[in-house]
């Protein structure tokens, strides 16, 4: 479900440069694997903050990338681990900050639906000694 979670917040960050005519952003099947499962462990932590804001969505974001060896660069670029992002959240283009904030509203709004969607776990029946 977290899997699920994270592409559909991808693809709500994706809709809204699409909707202000920005850059591209690459459809979620379009990412390597590594940033698949990056993005997903970062939805994952931000789930489970209930008053999660764009400003600790994105801290969370460039503190992942950061403890994988990223650096701020002109462009995002996988091969040399650098993108234009990696900085404090105030410093970005308000373009990129109001694409966060929809994002971090996403994923607070949606993450009890994970809950929800699991099945319920019945506990295990208790079992009877067996006479030998």
């Amino acid at each position: 479900m977290i899997e699920q979670l994270a592409m559909q917040a991808h693809e709500v960050g994706r809709a809204t440069y699409t909707a202000f005519n920005l850059q591209s952003f690459p459809e979620w099947k379009d990412l390597e694997a590594h940033e698949r499962d990056t993005f997903t462990a970062i939805v994952e932590t931000a789930a489970t903050n209930r008053k999660l804001t764009g400003t600790e969505f994105h801290k969370l974001w460039s503190t992942t990338l950061k403890d994988q060896g990223w650096v701020i660069g002109p462009y995002p670029d996988a091969s040399t681990k650098q993108h234009p992002g990696l900085v404090e959240f105030e410093k970005l283009p308000a373009h990129e900050r109001q694409r966060i904030i929809i994002q971090a509203h996403f994923i607070k709004a949606s993450a009890p639906l994970l809950s929800a969607a699991e099945p319920e776990k019945k506990p295990e029946p208790e079992k009877k000694p067996t006479k030998v």
